[in-house]
């Protein structure tokens, strides 16, 4: 058996409400493709997409957050936890670094754009370190 495909009708309404809770296409792509594995929208089913308007309705709501779908990976983090070790900061430094840079209160707050800058930046930091100290 077969499942019945998302309607014109929930397309539409998919992209409204990700329009008034502010998510750009990109954003509303990837979180689509990491709520359901499905890469293209029209690919849903009528049951993910009944799921995913409701969930951007909490988001309209504010039960949830706008950003949710585009936080920083689980491997962003382990990758910023180990550049934070390498150049021996602790996380309160790596805090006001990372709060400086995009007036987060909390890592996980980052957008996978902000973890990416994040550590950038501390790559550059690390290889000043090591400049440092073979000089």
């Amino acid at each position: 058996m077969t499942a019945d495909k998302i309607t014109p009708k929930q397309i539409k309404a998919l992209w409204a409400k990700a329009s008034q809770a502010h998510l750009s296409e990109t954003v509303l792509r990837g979180w689509v493709c990491a709520r359901t594995g499905k890469r293209s929208i029209r690919s849903l089913t009528k049951e993910e997409a009944f799921r995913l308007i409701g969930e951007l309705l909490d988001v309209e709501v504010g039960l949830i957050d706008r950003f949710s779908a585009d936080r920083m990976t689980a491997a962003q983090a382990r990758w910023i936890g180990i550049l934070r070790g390498m150049i021996g900061w602790d996380e309160r430094r790596l805090f006001g670094l990372a709060g400086k840079m995009y007036h987060v209160k909390k890592m996980r707050n980052l957008s996978r754009g902000e973890a990416s800058g994040l550590i950038e930046a501390l790559k550059a930091i690390g290889k000043r370190t090591r400049k440092v100290r073979a000089a």
